[in-house]
C-alpha cells in the first residue's frame, strides 16, 4: 500500500503546538477578580447614568454575578469529582472557570453596547453565555475526566450555569435590584430562557460531535472524541489508557531485534540492541520510551552498559502496548561470543553514507544522509539493504543514525528514489568489508544520563552513550537519547575528533519520550547549546577510550512472533482522518458555532 505523504503527517504533529502549560492559579484568580470588576463597571455604565450607582452596581455585579460563581464552581468541580473517585485538578478547574468567565465578560461587553439601558436584555446575555459555558464544560469533562460518562460530566458541566443562575435570581430580587437601580425580573421567565437557550446550543453541539466522530468511528471503529480525550489525558496527566484504544485499532505483526554482546575474559563488557520497531508514538505511550526501557532493563540483567540504536523502522511499527516491551526484553539473553572485528570502513553512494562493521561473518551498517535531512528508514528498505549484504555475510543489521533534523518530514519510504542508493550503499559496504581480515579488537564504553537536562531540552533519561573501538583504527560511536539532532552537532563533534579518530558517527535513538513540548519536534541541540553538548561528548569519548579492553563479540537476530503495532494502514488512516477533520472543521466548525450561538442567543432574548 502507498504510504501517506510525510507532508500530511506534519499537520498532525503541528497540532501539539496548541497544547500549553496552565498559568499559576493565584495569578489566574486575581486576573478573574480584576476582569470581573472591570466588566461589571462597563456593564453598569451601559445601564445607569449616576456615577455613585455605576460604581456600586458595577463592583457588586462584578463580584457577585461574575467572580463569585466562577470561583465557587471551580472549587465544587474539583472536590465534587473527588467524591466520585475522579480527578480534575484545582488548577485546571480554576482555568476552566476563568475561560467561562471570559465568555460571559465578552458577551456582556459586546452585547451591552447594543442593549444599553435594558437590564433584562443584559441578564439574557448572561443566560446565553451560561448555555455556551455548559456545552464547553461538558466537552472538556468528557475528554479530560477518565470514564466520567455523559451523566456525571453533564452534572458537573451544569454547575457553572446553575450557580450563576442562583446569583442571577439573587440580583433579580426586587429589593436588591431596586437598590442597585434596576427593575426586578421574573424567576420563571429567566428559567425558561435558560432552558431554551441551552437546548438550542445542545442541538448544534450534538451535530458538531456527530461530524467529528463519524469518519473515525466508521473507518477505525473508535471515537475521535474519545481518542483525542485520552491523548490529552496522557499529555497532561500521564494516563496510559490511550494504549487500549490504540491496541483496538492496531494490528499484530512480527518483528526482529538485533543484539550484539561484547565480552572480555571475565565479564560482559557491553551490549548493543537494535530493535526493528519504532520508538513512538509519543510521551510514554507504547514504544516511545523503548530505548530507555531496554537500556535500563538489560543493564540490570547484564550488569554492564547497554546502547540502544535505531533500527530501520517508521511510525507504522510503533508498539502500542508498554507491556509488550517487557516480554521482548525477557527474550534478550546472553549469547555465544568469539567474533573478531572487520573494519570498520565507510562507503558513500550518492547521498547515502554507511559506516560498516564486520564481526567475522556478521555485519552492522550505520546509515546517514547528513548534511541532508536524516530521519526514519522504512523497514522494507532496511530489510532489502540487509538482504543485499547477506550475499557476503550470514547475518546483517541496518541502523539508521537519525542524526540530521530539518523542518518537515524526510523518511526514506519504499517509493523514495533514495531506496536504490540506500540498498546499493549497503551492498557495496558488504562487498568491501568482506575483503578485510577479522582482527582482534578492544572496546570501551562510557555514558552520562544527563540528569541536569530535562526532557523538554531534548535528551531522554539515558542521556549520551559512547562506544570506542580499536583494532589498529580508532572509531567512536556517540549515541544521544533524543529524537534527532540539529545538523551542527554531528559536524562539530567530528571536527573536534578529527585526527584523533579514524571514524566517528553521531546517532540518536529517535526516542519520542522527549516529544512533550509544543509542536512535538524536539531535536537535541535545539534547546541546549551545541558547544555545551560537544564538550560533554568529548569527555565521554575520552572516558570510553580509557575503558578500552580486549573483547570478543557475538551477534544474534531475535524473531518476535507477535507484537501489536499501529500498522501501516491504520497509521495512514489515522493521519488522513485527522487532517481531513481539521480541514473540514475549519469550515464547518465556525458555521455551526456562529449558527448555534445566534439561535441560542435568540432563545435567551425572547
Amino acid at each position: 500500500m502507498m504510504k501517506m505523504s510525510n507532508d500530511k503527517k506534519i499537520q498532525v504533529t503541528g497540532l501539539t503546538a496548541y497544547l500549553k502549560q496552565l498559568p499559576d492559579s493565584k495569578l489566574t484568580v486575581l486576573m478573574m477578580l480584576l476582569i470581573s470588576i472591570a466588566t461589571g463597571l462597563v456593564s453598569a455604565l451601559f445601564l445607569l447614568r449616576e456615577f455613585n450607582r455605576i460604581l456600586l452596581a458595577g463592583v457588586f455585579m462584578g463580584i457577585v454575578l461574575l467572580w463569585a460563581p466562577s470561583i465557587i464552581t471551580a472549587l465544587f468541580t474539583t472536590y465534587g469529582f473527588k467524591l466520585f473517585g475522579k480527578e480534575f485538578p484545582l488548577k485546571r478547574s480554576i482555568y476552566l472557570s476563568f475561560f467561562g468567565l471570559l465568555v460571559t465578560c465578552v458577551t456582556l461587553i459586546v452585547g451591552g453596547f447594543f442593549v444599553q439601558g435594558n437590564f433584562s436584555a443584559l441578564i439574557s446575555m448572561i443566560i446565553f453565555s451560561y448555555a455556551f459555558i455548559l456545552m464547553l464544560r461538558l466537552l472538556v469533562f468528557l475528554m479530560l475526566v477518565e470514564d466520567s460518562g455523559i451523566l456525571l460530566s453533564g452534572s458537573f458541566a451544569a454547575l457553572y450555569p446553575l450557580i450563576g443562575f442562583a446569583f442571577l435570581l439573587l440580583v433579580s430580587d426586587s429589593s436588591i435590584s431596586s437598590f442597585l437601580g434596576f427593575s426586578a425580573l421574573s424567576a420563571s421567565v429567566l428559567a425558561v430562557k435558560m432552558l431554551f437557550s441551552t437546548l438550542v446550543l445542545s442541538l448544534f453541539t450534538s451535530i458538531f460531535l456527530l461530524i467529528l466522530n463519524a469518519p473515525m468511528k466508521r473507518i477505525l471503529g473508535v471515537s475521535a472524541f474519545s481518542l483525542s480525550g485520552h491523548f490529552l489525558l496522557h499529555w497532561f496527566d500521564g494516563s496510559m489508557k490511550i494504549e487500549k484504544i490504540l491496541a483496538e485499532i492496531g494490528e499484530k505483526t512480527k518483528a526482529i531485534i538485533g543484539v550484539i554482546v561484547f565480552k572480555t575474559k571475565n565479564k560482559v563488557k557491553g551490549v548493543v540492541v537494535v530493535p526493528y520497531l519504532h520508538p513512538g508514538p509519543f510521551g510514554e505511550v507504547g514504544g516511545a520510551k523503548m530505548p530507555a526501557f531496554f537500556a535500563e532493563e538489560l543493564e540490570k540483567k547484564f550488569n554492564c552498559p547497554v546502547v540502544v540504536l535505531h533500527g530501520t523502522a517508521t511510525h507504522d511499527l510503533n508498539p502500542v502496548l508498554t507491556s509488550e516491551l517487557k516480554k521482548i526484553s525477557k527474550r534478550i539473553r546472553g549469547l555465544k561470543t568469539g567474533l573478531k572485528l572487520r573494519g570498520p570502513l565507510r562507503v558513500v553512494n550518492g547521498k547515502v553514507k554507511v559506516l560498516a562493521f564486520g564481526f567475522d561473518d556478521s555485519f552492522l551498517g550505520i546509515s546517514t544522509l547528513h548534511p541532508e535531512a536524516t530521519e526514519d528508514v522504512d523497514f522494507s528498505v532496511g530489510l532489502a539493504a540487509m538482504k543485499s549484504v547477506e550475499k557476503k555475510f550470514s547475518k546483517a543489521l541496518a541502523v539508521d543514525a537519525h542524526n540530521c533534523y530539518k523542518k518537515g518530514h524526510h523518511a526514506i519510504l519504499s517509493e523514495s528514489p533514495l531506496v536504490f542508493d540506500y540498498v546499493s550503499a549497503f551492498e557495496k559496504a558488504g562487498e568491501e568489508l568482506k575483503k578485510l581480515k577479522p582482527k582482534e579488537f578492544s572496546v570501551g564504553f562510557a555514558f552520562d544520563n544527563c540528569e541536569e537536562y530535562s526532557l523538554q531540552q531534548g535528551i531522554g533519561r539515558i542521556g549520551i552513550r559512547v562506544i570506542v573501538f580499536y583494532s589498529g583504527k580508532k572509531t567512536a560511536l556517540i549515541v544521544f537519547d533524543s529524537n534527532n539532532a540539529v545538523p551542527k552537532l554531528r559536524e562539530k563533534i567530528i571536527e573536534r575528533l578529527k585526527g584523533k579518530y579514524d571514524e566517528v558517527e553521531v546517532l540518536t535513538t529517535d526516542s519520542h519520550y522527549v516529544n512533550t513540548v509544543e509542536g512535538g519536534e524536539n531535536p537535541v541541540g535545539k534547546r541546549i547549546p551545541v558547544e555545551e553538548l560537544v564538550e560533554k561528548t568529548l569527555k565521554l569519548v575520552e572516558k570510553a577510550e580509557k575503558d578500552l579492553e580486549k573483547a570478543e563479540a557475538g551477534l544474534k537476530i531475535i524473531n518476535i512472533d507477535e507484537i501489536t503495532v499501529l500498522g501501516p494502514e491504520k497509521a495512514n488512516d489515522l493521519v488522513a482522518i485527522t487532517n481531513s477533520l481539521v480541514a473540514i472543521l475549519k469550515i464547518v466548525g465556525p458555521i455551526l458555532l456562529v449558527s448555534g450561538m445566534f439561535f441560542s442567543l435568540l432563545a435567551a432574548m425572547l
